[in-house]
């Protein structure tokens, strides 16, 4: 069946309790099921467009009253998925959102399918393939700077370049058929360094900086995952919380504490960032904490940063050592802990070990 017979409902707001829930519509019948589900006190014959109305939603089958709610309609073309769209502005809550959608449902629309409101909305030229991405980057922005990139995107930022470079391209191979039907014309601009100059500022470039921005872009949409790794005991749990600032690790004296992965997410500076404590390497005792190694090296491989924490007020052991060799070293930054305790580490031992590091030292 064509997807312009069909008319689809869903719940537009997320589920749980609260103030205000809304249930959309969109399609060629919306205006018809508000009429038959909906009853104002004033007894409204004609609804305009982008207007609210006060009433109450009402099962067709028991003429019984469901809620009071807010009723809008934006004809086509002018809603997000240019068709007719009826949204009903109910009281939030599982159970009577999922009335008020089994009532729309049974008169006569379907359940939409997860995205199909911007599928629609795609299909209709309402946005175009950018903006449809930048839409799923707005709803799943983890930060500021997330939510000024796709905003960028959805008002035709990346739609913009793409246009620009889709014209050049246009304009040079227009030339190059004017060139080959008009063989007597010379250009000075049809030469082929001259071609090769143009396609490389106008067109080469501009999608390479088209690139570059693209991998900027996934970082702070993404974020990045900070493992934190170190032997027992040297205090990674304590590092996590303070990034925290807030007490979600067990600290204690005894080592081994962490035996699993405990993941977190905080932004810092707008940038999404997932914190991993990982297990303390250490000789392993039972299958459990042998898990937990495992996790732990795999963790590090998953690493787009790596702090290795080193506990100065100890030797270096065998453990500090595996785990160098397992870390990034371009991704690692040493962390030396308990520096006001007395150290046993020396800054030569330290520099000589941990050169090829960046360093941070704390307490």
């Amino acid at each position: 069946m064509d997807y312009k017979e069909e008319t689809i409902a869903a719940i537009a707001t997320p589920i749980g309790i609260g103030g205000i829930g809304i249930i959309r519509i969109s399609g060629h019948n919306a205006e018809d099921i508000a009429r038959k589900i909906f009853r104002s006190k004033s007894q409204i014959k004609s609804f305009d467009s982008f207007r609210l109305y006060l009433g109450h939603i009402i099962d067709p089958e028991s003429n019984l009253p469901i809620d009071e709610v807010l009723l809008s309609i934006m004809r086509a073309p002018f809603s997000y998925t240019r068709e007719d769209v009826v949204e009903v502005n109910s009281h939030s809550g599982y159970t009577i959102l999922s009335h008020i959608l089994q009532i729309i449902l049974r008169t006569g629309a379907r359940l939409a399918r997860p995205g199909e409101f911007t599928l629609r909305a795609f299909l209709n030229g309402r946005i175009d393939l950018t903006q449809a991405e930048a839409i799923i980057d707005l709803v799943n922005a983890k930060g500021d700077m997330s939510v000024r990139l796709a905003t960028n995107q959805l008002v035709g930022g990346l739609k913009t370049k793409i246009s620009e470079i889709r014209q050049v391209l246009i304009e040079i191979l227009t030339e190059i058929e004017c060139s080959i039907d008009f063989p007597d014309e010379e250009s000075p601009k049809l030469t082929k360094s001259h071609l090769a100059d143009r396609l490389n500022e106008k067109v080469l470039k501009p999608i390479k900086q088209l690139i570059a921005a693209y991998t900027q872009r996934k970082l702070w949409h993404e974020g990045i995952a900070v493992v934190i790794a170190g032997r027992v005991n040297v205090g990674k749990s304590s590092i996590l919380n303070r990034f925290l600032q807030e007490d979600r690790a067990i600290v204690t004296p005894i080592p081994g504490t962490t035996r699993d992965i405990l993941e977190y997410m905080v932004t810092i500076e707008g940038l999404p960032v997932k914190l991993v404590d990982t297990a303390g390497m250490r000789k392993v005792k039972g299958e459990v904490e042998r898990k937990g190694v495992d996790l732990t090296n795999t963790q590090l491989g998953l690493a787009d940063l790596t702090l290795l924490v080193i506990d100065r007020s100890r030797p270096l052991n065998k453990y500090d050592l595996h785990l160098l060799q397992k870390v990034d070293t371009t991704a690692t930054i040493v962390v030396l802990n308990k520096i006001d305790l007395p150290a046993k580490l020396s800054d030569k031992k330290i520099n000589a070990v941990f050169q090829r590091f960046p360093k941070v030292a704390v307490s």
